[in-house]
């Protein structure tokens, strides 16, 4: 038999948000780090990952916005959680140049799930 339970046990409940990228997010190849300004930076691409496929980044880049969301001062995992998506969607950069004097340039890329964006690791790629 079946055991009844009282009326407000079933609530529908929340699930926590996980803090991490799901396994089915999708980024675009790149590994950001901060500078001394508050800006993140293009650190590395993963070769043949979206991003270096696109042509349209470069180590050094700064990296201003994400779906015409300021990055400026947040931490690269804030970043990160931006740019990840579901695999075959496109993300909108606002990117600039190293050079003082660059100006922002607007960057569509789509996401793949062979590539990802990550912070640096002192580990050595395998």
């Amino acid at each position: 038999a079946a055991l009844a339970l009282p009326q407000q046990e079933y609530r529908p409940m929340s699930a926590p948000v996980a803090a991490g990228p799901s396994p089915s997010s999708a980024g675009i190849g790149i590994s950001l780090v901060p500078d001394q300004q508050g800006n993140l930076r293009i650190a590395s691409m993963v070769p043949g990952g979206a991003a270096m496929r696109s042509g349209k980044l470069s180590v050094g880049d700064i990296l201003t916005t994400v779906n015409q969301v300021e990055v400026r001062g947040k931490s690269v995992p804030e970043a990160i959680r931006l740019i990840l998506g579901p695999h075959g969607t496109l993300v909108h950069l606002g990117v600039k140049g190293s050079v003082a004097s660059a100006a922002v340039r607007s960057v569509a890329i789509v996401r793949t799930a062979s590539s990802y964006a990550s912070a640096p690791s002192a580990a050595p790629n395998p």
